[in-house]
């Protein structure tokens, strides 16, 4: 293991809400990844991968997203999508603030690569690339149509209603048995419609109409058999963004979970190669 200095604290975003992070800086870092986790989680999730880029020579922060684990705001819920990205712009000041010149690459998994993405249109200047796993960058089954009109037509009422954990898997067929998650307090047991809206009907629907002012080097990663969110989702993104440095790379027997799988180290191990090829 490569030694490393690790702290954890909170910062205040642009509304006064906390925002909680955590951070572990091996001695001469190449750079720094900042990893957005993805829906329900927290960053405790991302231990084991934040040990395999401290050992490679990364430093990493990690954060809370708002209204999960230690993070301020309301549980489970977001009064806009919008602020999803706000947060993780204070995030990357201090990042630019606590590391002189050091390249900033950020990476986001299905939730979190959602928000990477449009934190890569609105404010793509202040990174170096971005490594996109499983994002859901395009809107699930039971948002579109008729289904989705009534969500928000319901939200418009009772934005408050509380969807547990158990109705969502019903819709996502999760590709992890649940159970591994109920020994985890931080985990999200539920949460509201109003979060399901803007994530996943009104932030997607602004990144689909947005998608061409993406231009960061970008690396997409997705599990061919992901049943939560398709890899339909990553070879949308590849094809419509401006990017021209862009790559994608679909795992042929990997699922959502694609850095729970047992073959992970291959998976770090190509976005190890990726990085080195753009810091030479």
């Amino acid at each position: 293991m490569v030694k490393t200095i690790s702290s954890e604290s909170s910062i205040d975003s642009f509304d006064s809400t906390e925002i909680y992070y955590a951070k572990d800086i091996p001695q001469n870092s190449k750079a720094v990844i900042v990893i957005i986790h993805g829906f329900s989680e927290h960053l405790g999730r991302y231990e084991d991968v934040k040990n395999e880029f401290n050992n490679y020579g990364y430093s990493v922060y990690r954060f809370d997203v708002r209204g999960h684990g230690r993070s301020g705001g309301k549980k489970g819920y977001i009064k806009d999508f919008n602020h999803f990205m706000e947060d993780t712009d204070v995030i990357i000041e201090l990042v630019n603030k606590e590391n002189n010149n050091i390249p900033i690459f950020m990476m986001g998994y299905s939730m979190g690569g959602f928000i990477a993405a449009i934190y890569g249109i609105k404010y793509g200047n202040k990174i170096n690339g971005q490594i996109l796993s499983s994002a859901a960058t395009l809107r699930p089954v039971y948002t579109r149509g008729l289904a989705g009109s009534f969500l928000k037509i319901l939200n418009f009422f009772c934005s408050d209603f509380k969807i547990r954990r158990e109705v969502i898997n019903t819709f996502f067929k999760p590709d992890r048995d649940i159970e591994s998650y109920e020994n985890d307090s931080l985990m999200l047991t539920e949460s509201t419609l109003k979060l399901h809206v803007e994530f996943l009907i009104n932030g997607v629907n602004w990144l689909k109409k947005n998608i061409h002012h993406y231009t960061l080097p970008c690396l997409l990663i997705h599990g061919e058999k992901d049943r939560v969110i398709s890899k339909k989702a990553s070879e949308y993104f590849h094809t419509n963004i401006s990017s021209a440095d862009r790559q994608l790379k679909i795992y042929k027997n990997l699922t959502h979970e694609i850095f729970d799988e047992k073959n992970r180290g291959q998976v770090l191990h190509d976005i190890n190669t990726w990085l080195l090829q753009r810091l030479h």
